[in-house]
């Protein structure tokens, strides 16, 4: 089996997926192959992984290439993970909406700099799989480029690969959450919590709620509620966790990744009568993330230079999702995960033909969801603005109309204002144009009259 991961500079995603597979009987004598555009990060972190399979007596084969159209022929698996200067763009672009009064923690899946994350994103994500409908047709393609239910669909709406989207948050995340808000000291794993819990939760990507949570029969939906009161009370007024019941009093649900949801709501933006019993979005820190991306990058050196070892390397991280998906489908164990698939009337009260986020069972057959029903009173309302910016955004990517992405810019529930939407379309465009494709109209930037 060769799994071909394109983006492997990627710290968040390579590391996490070998050690999944190093552990995984199906996978530890698999073919891994990594592809990233800088070749010292290529290296370092080709090196690293040929150690993490030592580490786990794995029989991995790792090589690694700046060239994908060498690395893709005779995949069985290519994995997406690469973005465009995402440190850099999450900075500027969260500093640029805040000079319009917007907060935005990221700006990956929401708020303005959102559909400028689509417009860089689905391009070069489509040359990609041009490339593996001619090098290796039946590989399935695993898409983490974010936000990936936008670039799913670019992938199933344009191209004739075999794609499945997914976003390691909620499997990273909701044993460690689930676990805080009812009080367990011990957070279970996700395969853990997937088998010892029934949830129905559903939405889209970084925008979905939790409404059903049972354990052995019984209804949890009480003790979360009640769980989130009482980390709302420690926490005290402003906080996140206050922000989190805040939610949960009114609507009856549990967003599931607050921290990200918080940026496709208007509640957090610090707008309300009395402002200091409010929670609102922090901006994205990038110095923060820097000191941590460097810390991790000289771990790996340290690691391959012998200075310490590959369990001292990876005290942040252990598997990842991506590993355990594809034990799946070899295996044909039909394990559930968080799945981002076409609607098709699973959650019905939103559109049929976008992706939606719920729980799916993985096979040889590929994903299967049963529907969850429709979203409860109020929730489908909140979703459809951002669905309408992310559909903009997307046809915008494809014809580079300038006006449909100052519309795509508009119909973001933050944007308050028609000339913001238009200015912020050419401030954002004016910041970003290296990395824009050429499809773009050159003359954006001329000044309105």
């Amino acid at each position: 089996m060769k799994i071909v991961v394109i983006g492997a500079g990627s710290i968040f995603f390579t590391r996490r997926m070998v050690t999944g597979a190093a552990q995984s009987p199906r996978l530890r004598s698999c073919e891994i192959v990594l592809v990233d555009i800088d070749p010292l990060k290529c290296e370092q972190m080709g090196l690293f992984c040929q150690k993490i399979a030592e580490a786990h007596k794995a029989q991995i084969k790792v090589s690694w290439t700046t060239d994908r159209l060498e690395a893709l022929p005779g995949a069985d698996y290519v994995v997406l993970s690469f973005a465009i200067r995402n440190y850099h763009y999450r900075e500027t672009g969260t500093n640029l909406a805040k000079t319009y009064g917007i907060h935005l923690i990221s700006g990956e899946t929401a708020g303005p700099s959102a559909v400028f994350r689509i417009l860089r994103s689905v391009p070069p994500v489509l040359k990609v799989a041009a490339d593996i409908e001619r090098l290796c047709p039946n590989a399935i393609v695993i898409n983490y480029v974010n936000p990936t239910n936008v670039v799913g669909l670019a992938l199933q709406r344009f191209t004739k690969v075999r794609a499945y989207a997914f976003c390691d948050g909620m499997y990273e995340e909701n044993p460690k959450q689930i676990a805080r808000i009812l009080g367990q000291t011990n957070p279970k794993t996700w395969a853990e919590l997937a088998r010892d819990f029934k949830f129905t939760f559903g939405g889209i990507n970084h925008f979905t709620f939790m409404w059903g949570l049972e354990q052995g029969g019984k209804s949890l939906h009480e003790a979360l509620g009640a769980g989130l009161a009482r980390l709302a009370k420690e926490g005290g007024a402003g906080g996140e966790l206050q922000g989190e019941w805040d939610f949960f009093r009114v609507y009856d649900v549990w967003p599931t990744q607050f921290y990200h949801a918080i940026e496709y709501m208007r509640y957090y933006q610090g707008r309300g009568s009395r402002p200091g019993r409010d929670h609102f979005c922090n901006k994205w820190s990038l110095n923060d993330r820097i000191r941590w991306y460097r810390q991790v990058w000289k771990s790996i050196k340290d690691c391959n230079d012998g200075k310490i070892t590959v369990q001292q390397a990876m005290t942040d991280h252990s598997s990842d999702m991506v590993a355990a998906i594809i034990d799946s489908i070899e295996g044909d164990t039909r394990a559930e995960f968080p799945v981002n698939v076409l609607n098709k009337g699973i959650i019905p009260n939103l559109p049929g033909d976008i992706l939606v986020e719920t729980l799916g069972t993985i096979g040889k057959s590929g994903v299967e969801v049963k529907s969850v029903g429709p979203l409860p009173a109020g929730l489908a309302g909140l979703i459809q603005p951002s669905i309408e910016s992310q559909e903009l955004a997307l046809e915008a990517s494809r014809t580079g109309n300038f006006r449909t992405v100052v519309r795509a810019v508009a119909a973001d529930p933050l944007v308050m204002s028609l000339n913001d939407a238009e200015d912020l379309a050419r401030d954002f465009m004016a910041q970003e144009e290296a990395d824009l494709d050429a499809v773009h109209d050159p003359y954006w930037w001329t000044p309105r009259r």
